[in-house]
């Protein structure tokens, strides 16, 4: 049975030792783009494209993932991390490409170029003492696997509104001057009220088991696996970018129950939002892993990473309860979600 909230509310917040980064998987959401329609039914998507604005946006995102996990004397700094330019060892990347494909893949490209911007120290010398270096002053190109749900359910497991109306809306609220002047005040706000009421439905579950935490269900298969790589010594894994779309969000916080605790997270997330899941290695005398999860709801988001707790904690959960908490309610199956 899950803690009430106001058994939450009166646990005071625990006060961690200093604990060290080992490394971070971050699940973003993509940038502003086009207006984007599902059928009301079978979510099955049309198309869309990206925007000027949604890739600034991205590209602010990766900078500020940068200052935080690879900027050395960050509090957050990830140890060992190749920090300036990428080890494609140390680095996965992963993009849906099912709905709104084009414009995931656009922020994703977006988000790390401000992750690894150009470095001039992105050269080869040849035989004959040829310096030469990468193209755009030190481009660096980072591999990228991109998710085909034909292939993969991992990443978009629940295809086959009033969401619709809001996606319109606040379309043409943002590039049609004629119909920002024109729309009552309140309207985008009912419409984003109802929309987020409808998509939070769809998408969480009484249980964390359930259906409706489908998409959750199945993206915790990628994030359980970077956990146990970036846990494992040996494995050189230290950083991992999933770029994907809103439905995650909606499910991870219910199923986590990070929603109890804070019912806007019962929402779709802003464009540019993104979930940073760090793994850090307590401090002495308690050296277990733990996890600590922070929430950006946006790039001008005023509570820049706060921190959240997950299953009533108040402070970083251990890895291990963690995992033992999790593993029951993620869908490792591709069939089982198809």
């Amino acid at each position: 049975m899950r803690p009430s909230r106001s058994s939450l509310d009166r646990r005071p917040p625990i006060i961690q030792a200093m604990s060290s980064v080992l490394g971070v998987i971050v699940l973003a959401r993509n940038g502003d783009r086009k207006a984007f329609y599902q059928d009301p039914k079978s979510y099955a998507p049309g198309r869309t494209d990206s925007t000027p604005l949604g890739v600034s946006d991205l590209h602010l995102l990766g900078t500020q993932l940068r200052a935080a996990y690879l900027t050395p004397g960050s509090a957050s700094f990830i140890s060992d991390i190749s920090s300036n330019l990428a080890d494609t060892q140390e680095v996965k990347i992963l993009a849906k490409a099912g709905g709104e494909g084009s414009s995931v893949f656009d922020s994703a490209i977006a988000l790390l170029q401000g992750l690894f911007p150009p470095n001039p120290y992105n050269k080869i010398t040849l035989a004959n003492s040829t310096v030469v270096m990468a193209p755009l002053g030190g481009y660096q190109y980072v591999p990228m696997e991109t998710v085909e749900p034909g292939n993969d359910r991992s990443m978009e497991s629940w295809t086959d509104c009033p969401w619709n109306i809001y996606d319109f809306m606040n379309t043409q609220l943002i590039y049609n001057q004629t119909y920002a002047y024109r729309l009552p005040p309140t309207y985008i706000n009912q419409a984003r009220a109802l929309a987020d009421f409808h998509e939070a439905g769809v998408f969480s579950d009484t249980h964390a088991n359930e259906i409706g935490n489908i998409a959750g269900r199945t993206l915790l298969h990628p994030v359980l696996d970077a956990v146990e790589r970036i846990a494992f010594s040996d494995d050189p894994l230290k950083l991992m970018v999933i770029q994907t779309t809103y439905q995650p969000f909606i499910s991870l916080f219910n199923q986590t129950e990070m929603a109890d605790e804070h019912p806007e997270l019962a929402a779709i997330p802003n464009f540019g939002a993104a979930l940073a899941i760090e793994l850090r290695r307590g401090a002495p005398p308690d050296t277990r892993d733990f996890l600590r999860f922070k929430f950006q709801n946006g790039t001008d988001d005023p509570d820049s990473w706060r921190v959240l707790h997950a299953f009533g904690h108040r402070g970083d959960i251990p890895l291990t309860e963690f995992v033992y908490r999790i593993e029951v309610c993620s869908s490792f199956s591709i069939k089982a979600a198809g």
